[in-house]
């Protein structure tokens, strides 16, 4: 697996499936990173921040009470911390929908550890250099 950029950043997984999620944070653990936390809804996610930042957010498209969308343009209206989306969404109008609202990049399920990893070694990169 590749090296983390940065094994202490704090990452925060957001996704209604339990399942995802466990996936999800085991393959950062081993991928190396030590700061990771995981939440179950959008509501979770914006009292989360409210009180702690993170240096970046798995975020699932599709949840039940508020969209990853709708999520992303209320985070991005204060904070510009590292989004990737986890979806299955897959058309173009929908990623660009994505990208127009702020998206850092996009995961598309099912995705591969390698994968994972390297667009989030990416994102966390780009992150800590321009702060």
């Amino acid at each position: 697996m590749t090296a983390p950029a940065y094994p202490q950043a704090s990452v925060l997984i957001v996704d209604d499936d339990p399942d995802v999620r466990a996936m999800v944070m085991t393959l950062l653990k081993l991928g190396g990173y030590t700061q990771v936390r995981m939440k179950d809804s959008a509501r979770d996610l914006l009292e989360e921040l409210a009180s702690r930042s993170y240096d970046l957010i798995l975020l699932d498209w599709r949840m039940p009470e508020m969209s990853g969308i709708a999520v992303l343009e209320q985070v991005r209206a204060y904070s510009q911390v590292p989004i990737i989306m986890m979806t299955m969404e897959n058309h173009r109008e929908r990623v660009q929908e994505a990208i127009d609202k702020g998206v850092t990049d996009y995961l598309v399920k099912p995705f591969t550890a390698p994968i994972l990893l390297k667009k989030i070694n990416k994102a966390l990169e780009q992150w800590f250099r321009q702060s």
